[in-house]
C-alpha cells in the first residue's frame, strides 16, 4: 500500500507497517526519514492529503488471503459483522480516526437472507478523485 503523499508527492510517501503488535501507517521523506506515524494503516488517501480511509487488514488477511496483512490478531475474529469495526476515516492532520460505517451497517443494508451466518469484511475502498 505504498503511495506518494498527494500533499507533497515530490518529497513524501506513505506506507503501512507493523509495530508493537498493531498495524500503523508511516509518512516518510524520500531520504527515508520518518515524518509521522498514525495508529491505523492507510488504504486510500484523499487527493488533498488531509484525510484517508482505513479498514481491518487483519480481518481481510483471514477472509481474503493475499489482500490483508498477517501478523496481528483480529479482535473481532469471531464476530460475523461487528458493529464496532468497518471503514475508518483518519484525519491526517490530527491523527484522529473515527468509524464511519460498520460491518453491521453494511451487512444489514439491503439485507440478504443467504448472507446470514457468514463473516463479512471489506476488501476494496477508494476515495473519489474530487475528494
Amino acid at each position: 500500500m505504498t503511495q506518494w503523499h498527494p500533499a507533497d508527492p515530490e518529497h513524501l510517501f506513505i506506507h503501512n507497517d507493523r509495530r508493537d503488535g498493531q498495524f500503523v501507517s508511516v509518512i516518510r521523506r524520500i531520504d527515508g526519514s520518518e515524518v509521522r506515524i498514525y495508529d491505523k494503516p492507510i488504504y486510500a488517501i484523499a487527493p488533498d492529503g488531509r484525510s484517508s480511509l482505513s479498514l481491518n487488514f487483519a480481518r481481510l488477511a483471514t477472509h481474503r488471503p493475499g489482500y490483508g496483512y498477517a501478523g496481528v490478531a483480529d479482535p473481532w475474529e469471531n464476530k460475523l459483522y461487528p458493529s464496532d469495526d468497518g471503514i475508518y476515516l483518519l484525519n491526517m492532520e490530527t491523527g484522529d480516526s473515527e468509524l464511519i460505517i460498520s460491518l453491521d451497517q453494511l451487512a444489514n443494508n439491503n439485507h440478504k437472507p443467504e448472507m446470514e451466518g457468514v463473516h463479512h469484511w471489506i476488501n476494496h475502498i477508494q476515495i473519489s478523485r474530487n475528494g
